[in-house]
């Protein structure tokens, strides 16, 4: 039975799946869906599983079956089945344990182990070692180990210590207050009767004298957990507050003196212009300065004198000059449209063209047929037509003639069912002409017969 960690994902193994026929050939091609994959937990009724995910086939009839964290919640036996049309049904049991139980089996951890109960005869004197007693006691704090700790400092912001409350201090120090702690909030030079000031002080404002007085009156200012850190902290704001105020003056002006500033200010016009500098004089000479300059509008003209200059007027004049040379090309009639369709039309057409042709060909047809033979060499050379798909040409024209433009005619014939003729012609190069209605050929074709 293979075990299984609780609420984890995992895959098994189920298999094999045989035919239900004869019992043992490998069906390796199911489909197994989550319907089809059943569970029963810890011995509950049977359920599809969670996982929507089916089954996949391994081999040999073997299929990965996933399972999620759904389906292996509870603690105890897992039976998952499956039943598949074709296949005999496979089944595996399975034991769900505690995440702490599998981890001590497959990994590094270890067991949870607690003693519930003992039976009071589980330990006796034979069962405990002789010197058990001795060390146990040995470990105990004792008045020597508490004061071999007297050298153990607390951090400041220490958290989880709990100290009880004092009610008789023996062989106290005649000085409680650390002397650094002292210093930090009252300065250098600090005294008994400085410590006592304060106290008072506090005493004063609190309405009391106790000492729970002052820690209430500081737990209402501070908050409760306040320490000698948080006075010290309060000290220096107080002290930046009062490095501030010190600039101040001794006795600073009050609402009176800012009125008797504000009266002995002139607004006279007059006095205004002779604070800024501009008496009455110096104003109206810069207006009538301001005045001349808009009088004079010839300094705002633009200077156009450059120009129409001589060079650039001879620039432009050569110019016009070359334009002129090409336009006195032109004819003095330019062709219109009217004279180029006439032109046009006075082509010979189409039609005449082929005519032409066909009277040549017909030349040709008939100096080929009065000239009809095989040739007259001594050397027997086949020449073969095909088409552009390698395909033979029967029962096409051909002639052979010694000069590029046809009328030297060698040899003639017409190819064969292969597409062959053969001819008999001396060594030397030759132009082949062809001809076969519904083909178009690119005459001559050169040959060179050896």
């Amino acid at each position: 039975m293979s075990i299984l960690k609780q609420s984890t994902a995992a895959t098994v193994k189920l298999g094999p799946f045989v035919d239900d026929t004869d019992g043992k050939t490998a069906e390796t091609s199911l489909t197994i869906s989550q319907a089809d994959i059943r569970l029963s937990k810890n011995g509950g009724d049977i359920a599809q599983s969670h996982n929507s995910a089916g089954a996949t086939h391994d081999e040999l009839g073997y299929y990965n079956v996933p399972l999620d964290a759904t389906d292996t919640d509870t603690l105890g036996r897992l039976r998952v089945a499956v039943s598949e049309t074709g296949a005999l049904p496979v089944w595996q049991d399975f034991i769900v344990v505690t995440a702490n139980v599998f981890d001590s089996l497959f990994s590094t951890d270890k067991l949870d182990c607690a003693v519930v109960e003992i039976a009071t005869d589980a330990l006796t004197a034979a069962a405990v070692k002789a010197d058990a007693v001795t060390k146990i006691q040995s470990g105990l704090a004792t008045p020597t180990n508490i004061t071999a700790a007297s050298g153990v400092t607390l951090a400041a912001t220490q958290t989880g210590v709990t100290i009880p409350t004092v009610t008789t201090v023996t062989n106290a120090p005649t000085d409680m207050a650390k002397e650094s702690t002292l210093t930090a909030i009252k300065g250098a030079g600090w005294n008994n009767e400085s410590i006592l000031s304060i106290l008072n002080s506090i005493s004063l404002v609190g309405g009391g004298s106790s000492v729970d007085e002052v820690y209430s009156l500081l737990s209402g200012l501070l908050g409760a957990g306040w320490t000698n850190q948080t006075i010290v902290a309060l000290k220096a704001v107080v002290d930046a507050i009062k490095a501030k105020t010190d600039n101040l003056p001794t006795d600073p002006a009050d609402e009176s003196s800012l009125e008797a500033a504000i009266a002995g200010v002139s607004i006279d016009p007059s006095d205004i212009r002779t604070a800024i500098g501009l008496a009455s004089a110096n104003l109206d000479t810069q207006l009538a300065g301001i005045q001349a300059d808009l009088d004079n509008t010839s300094q705002y003209k633009a200077d156009v004198s450059g120009l129409a200059t001589a060079a650039a007027l001879a620039t432009v004049d050569s110019n016009v000059d070359a334009i002129k040379a090409k336009t006195d090309n032109l004819p003095a009639d330019p062709a219109d449209q009217s004279i180029l369709a006439g032109a046009i039309a006075a082509l010979p057409l189409a039609s005449d063209y082929t005519a032409v042709r066909a009277a040549k060909l017909d030349y040709l047809d008939a100096a080929i047929s009065s000239r009809a033979t095989s040739g007259e060499g001594t050397i027997s050379w086949t020449y073969t037509l095909n088409d552009q798909d390698a395909q033979p040409i029967p029962y096409a024209t051909i002639w052979v003639t010694s000069d590029a433009g046809g009328t030297a005619i060698e040899a003639s014939g017409q190819t064969d069912a292969a597409g062959q003729v053969t001819f008999l012609l001396n060594a030397g190069t030759y132009y082949v002409w062809r001809k076969k209605r519904g083909y178009r050929f690119t005459n001559p074709d050169v040959e060179v017969v050896v």
